[in-house]
């Protein structure tokens, strides 16, 4: 997933080692499970994840003890044909106990300096990373429901948090909300419906919101997030709820969840 927004706030951090903020909850500083740092990683698997959509698998070869908190992001640096380094951040979509390597969930922008360049990059070829960095993470202690929402691609680094959480068998209710446009944008479909018949805790709500009259082979839920989110949850007790996605949707979403009675200091979001 493209960090666009992240990649302005790394930069302010490598000039001045400033303080990242965020719009809807303050960020004290940058969190980190390891201290970043610059390595090369070499690809091991490119998979087409949707018709714009790739997903690459990253082993570092200088970084053996490469590890991070789930939802945390890294820099990918690309050189252009006239030698020019391009910098882009993108949130680690694989979880942490798969580390040392990774996997990124790259929109692909035809032109793009790096997505649009990255997918021609051989398997076995090497690329220039820094990081970990991020303090979209995790707040413990969880509270009883732990909810996600995610927009597109902005399922990357909410996937890392949902199989990290599975994978130490949490007792916290995890639900994700997930909005796309069409069905081949379902992201990750399969794994997250094997996640959620392997365990009971875990529940998948979708929305489709292709403006299509009939949408071959889709019989779920279509229309915007926020009418799924008020539609699924009664309750805004003792719930805590991380989205990530585009500008318009992470505002409709908070605006949804605050009426629902959700406290703001309980929603952590991530833009891109």
């Amino acid at each position: 997933m493209r960090r666009a927004s992240w990649c302005r706030l790394v930069k302010t951090f490598y000039r001045d080692c400033s303080m990242i903020t965020n719009k809807y909850k303050p960020l004290s500083k940058i969190a980190m499970s390891i201290p970043p740092r610059k390595f090369k990683a070499s690809i091991t698997a490119l998979v087409q994840l949707s018709p714009t959509v790739i997903s690459i698998t990253f082993k570092p070869v200088d970084f053996p003890d490469f590890t991070f908190e789930a939802g945390q992001f890294v820099m990918l640096s690309l050189p252009d044909e006239a030698g020019n380094e391009n910098k882009r951040a993108f949130s680690i979509a694989s979880p942490p106990h798969e580390a040392p390597e990774f996997r990124l969930c790259i929109k692909v922008h035809q032109g793009g300096k790096v997505s649009g360049r990255i997918g021609s990059v051989p398997v076995g070829g090497l690329v220039d990373f820094h990081g970990p960095f991020g303090k979209f993470v995790l707040h413990k202690p969880l509270d009883k429901e732990t909810m996600f929402v995610a927009g597109g691609t902005g399922i990357a680094p909410l996937y890392s948090m949902i199989a990290d959480l599975l994978h130490t068998n949490t007792q916290t209710d995890i639900a994700l909300f997930f909005s796309f446009r069409e069905p081949y944008d379902y992201l990750y479909a399969k794994n997250l419906e094997q996640l959620a018949d392997k365990h009971s805790n875990f529940k998948v709500y979708t929305t489709l919101t292709s403006r299509t009259a009939s949408v071959p082979g889709w019989c779920g839920s279509r229309g915007r997030i926020c009418e799924l989110l008020m539609r699924i949850i009664k309750s805004p007790r003792d719930k805590s709820v991380y989205i990530c996605g585009p500008k318009e949707f992470i505002d409709a979403s908070r605006e949804t969840l605050v009426q629902i009675g959700i406290p703001s200091e309980k929603i952590f979001v991530e833009q891109w």
